[in-house]
């Protein structure tokens, strides 16, 4: 977790993470507070780490980009 804290500023950094979040939980029907929805927050934290920083980023790297 100190790592984690290292590299992510918690103001603005997770805004894209829990918004990418609420759409994929919402497309999916999913609670956040599920036990799939902690596993997606935990693979939205490793792709922006991984340098995924937007919320279109994040869910084009879970495959589930929404077509608008």
């Amino acid at each position: 977790m100190s790592e984690l804290f290292r590299a992510i500023s918690f103001s603005d950094d997770v805004t894209p993470v829990f918004e990418a979040m609420a759409e994929w939980c919402e497309t999916h029907r999913v609670s956040p507070n599920s036990q799939e929805g902690c596993s997606l927050v935990s693979r939205l934290f490793d792709l922006l780490q991984a340098g995924y920083t937007t919320k279109s980023e994040l869910l084009a790297a879970l495959g589930e980009a929404r077509q608008t």
